[in-house]
């Protein structure tokens, strides 16, 4: 019994230093939510750091490129009849 308890504390120090590293490293928090967040993932064993990493994650950002732009429509979103209702040359003025 004594061995599994150590082995828990050992597991729950483990995770919530790499937690605390991912904190103090991220730019996603302000001075305050990170405070609030250190003292949570030591407060609360294993549960808060496994929300902390699910919600500190690098924002998804991927190229689009001009093929893979596309309206409602399914045309090129440079297609500027499709995007005005304008096209062949004609003015607004007509």
């Amino acid at each position: 019994m004594n061995i599994l308890i150590i082995m828990l504390i050992l597991l729950h120090l483990g995770s919530a230093g790499r937690t605390q590293l991912l904190i103090n490293a991220t730019p996603l928090l302000n001075s305050y939510q990170k405070k609030v967040n250190s003292a949570l993932i030591w407060i609360i064993p294993f549960v808060w750091s496994m929300v902390t990493r699910s919600m500190i994650k690098p924002p998804k950002t991927a190229v689009i490129t001009k093929s893979k732009r596309n309206t409602r429509s399914g045309k090129n979103s440079d297609n500027w009849e499709g995007l005005t209702g304008y096209g062949g040359g004609s003015s607004v003025a007509d």
